[in-house]
């Protein structure tokens, strides 16, 4: 995939192996290759940066912890689930 950044998950599983699993899923369930799922990810969350946002889309921006300027696949889809859990 397009990240080589190693990170490890509780149980010794990378998050590159994880989000390796995650592309393979979405990509068997829609009909494309993982290397498609990562680039569109990819592409929408550095054209979301990109883009002149409301102040609010902003302020959620600044919320997401990331280690650069643009939050990588890995960062933005855990801060995803993590405000998905607190949802529920």
């Amino acid at each position: 995939m397009g990240e080589n950044r190693r990170f490890e998950y509780a149980g010794g599983i990378s998050v590159n192996q994880r989000m390796r699993k995650v592309y393979e899923e979405v990509a068997k369930k829609y009909g494309v290759t993982p290397e498609e799922v990562e680039r569109e990810i990819r592409a929408c969350i550095e054209e979301m940066y990109a883009s002149p946002q409301a102040p609010e889309t902003r302020a959620v921006q600044a919320r997401i912890p990331r280690r650069g300027v643009i939050p990588t696949n890995e960062e933005m889809i855990s801060f995803i689930a993590a405000e998905i859990r607190k949802d529920e």
